[in-house]
């Protein structure tokens, strides 16, 4: 599965999913990043890694919702492809490693997971997980001219003409009054 280890510099909403395989105790000073070292990121041979895009949890504190219902549900993952794997997600124990795509800052890399990480799957949004290069063609340059404004639709249409018609009948109450006094 080294094709899902490929780092994209343009891979947008995914997540990464990794077992973690070390005793409990010892999870805290693995995951954490240090000013010096974070055993983490050199386990997954990681380039460019920011905590803030990591996820470690504890999957017997998913009580309720499970691996699958926090993928789905707390990560926005596609529930087709969750579901797949439903079976093989709910069979994880102990802590599991979530690298979503930001974590990766945009750089072009390959995962070399050491032994205390064992690659999982990786999971993409409902639209799917990569950004389209950028256009490179001469004809993909310049400026869109007009404007994308959609008619306006019949309930907006109603209520501009409810709203003149209070207008004109307020104007002839108004008349009516003046008249009467």
């Amino acid at each position: 599965m080294i094709e899902d280890l490929t780092i994209s510099a343009h891979i947008h909403d995914s997540v990464h999913v990794f077992a973690l395989n070390l005793p409990p105790e010892q999870v805290p000073a693995f995951v954490e990043a240090g000013q010096d070292r974070w055993p983490l990121k050199e386990a997954l041979g990681a380039e460019a890694l920011d905590p803030a895009g990591v996820d470690v949890i504890r999957v017997e504190d998913l009580t309720g919702v499970g691996l699958p219902g926090y993928l789905i549900e707390g990560s926005g993952m596609d529930p087709d492809a969750i579901e797949a794997d439903r079976a093989r997600l709910a069979a994880l124990s102990g802590h599991v490693v979530l690298i979503h795509a930001s974590a990766f800052e945009g750089t072009a890399q390959t995962l070399l997971p050491g032994p205390e990480l064992t690659f999982i799957a990786r999971y993409s949004g409902p639209g799917g997980s990569f950004v389209s290069e950028p256009l490179r063609s001469a004809s993909a340059e310049g400026q869109i001219s007009g404007t994308a404004e959609a008619p306006p639709s019949e309930a907006k249409m109603s209520g501009r003409v409810a709203t003149i018609a209070l207008l004109v009948l307020f104007v002839l109450v108004a008349l009516m009054i003046w008249v009467a006094v």
